[in-house]
């Protein structure tokens, strides 16, 4: 006797998040375990570029660069943000990474307005694309500043909006308010772990923001698909 679809379908489902959190604890490991492993050697690292003038200057620069390109690229950009708080403290280190994330969203929008809705499904995809135009036609600008924490998520919202036409000063105004959040909490775990003297305490708070939004995201949209509507995912 042939299983009932909607059994199937349950298991399914399930099957996906089993492999989804597997994966996601594998690249956890793969970051952590290297900054466990050479945890002085990267303090020391951190410490010479605090006092190294141009040096820093450079790094300062790079890695900002690193989190604008984040929008259209596969830029890890938690742990971009941690090492700017963990080299120039949670002041340096937020108006840094600040200034990446909204330089980011500002070439998103823009990306989304020349290039429209395909940018969008070329990020995350047909299903995961049908549940973000529901969940900003539902929230509007407060889906936006949700999805800010919430890996691929983050940067189709910001092209999505571009691509609608959203109002740009209201866009503005929500994105550099929700980037200065998640610099702060990004930059004082950075600043927290030097002074902590754990590199590895560093990066699994860089990983916990958008692990926890992820999935608070993921619920979410198996709670609309169980109440009846289809689920969106982050992907």
């Amino acid at each position: 006797m042939n299983a009932p679809k909607g059994k199937v379908r349950m298991n399914s489902n399930r099957l996906r998040r089993i492999r989804e959190a597997a994966l996601f604890a594998a690249l956890l490991a793969i970051i952590v375990v290297p900054f466990l492993v050479f945890e002085e050697t990267m303090l020391s690292w951190v410490a010479a570029l605090r006092d190294g003038g141009y040096a820093a200057a450079a790094v300062a620069l790079a890695f900002v660069g690193l989190l604008v390109a984040d929008i259209l690229a596969p830029v890890p950009s938690s742990l971009v943000g941690v090492a700017l708080g963990a080299t120039f403290g949670s002041v340096g280190g937020t108006l840094l990474v600040w200034l990446g994330l909204t330089g980011g969203t500002l070439i998103g929008y823009a990306a989304g307005r020349r290039l429209g809705r395909p940018l969008v499904r070329a990020s995350v995809g047909g299903r995961d694309l049908a549940g973000l135009d529901r969940l900003v036609a539902r929230h509007g600008l407060w889906a936006l500043a949700f999805l800010r924490a919430v890996p691929v998520m983050a940067e189709a919202s910001v092209i999505l909006a571009g691509a609608g036409a959203m109002r740009f000063g209201a866009f503005l105004a929500v994105m550099a308010l929700s980037n200065l959040g998640v610099a702060l909490v990004y930059a004082q775990i950075g600043a927290f772990g030097v002074e902590a003297g754990s590199m590895g305490l560093a990066m699994a708070g860089a990983m916990a923001l958008p692990a926890l939004a992820w999935l608070i995201q993921k619920a979410a949209g198996h709670a609309r698909g169980a109440a009846g509507g289809p689920a969106g995912g982050a992907g």
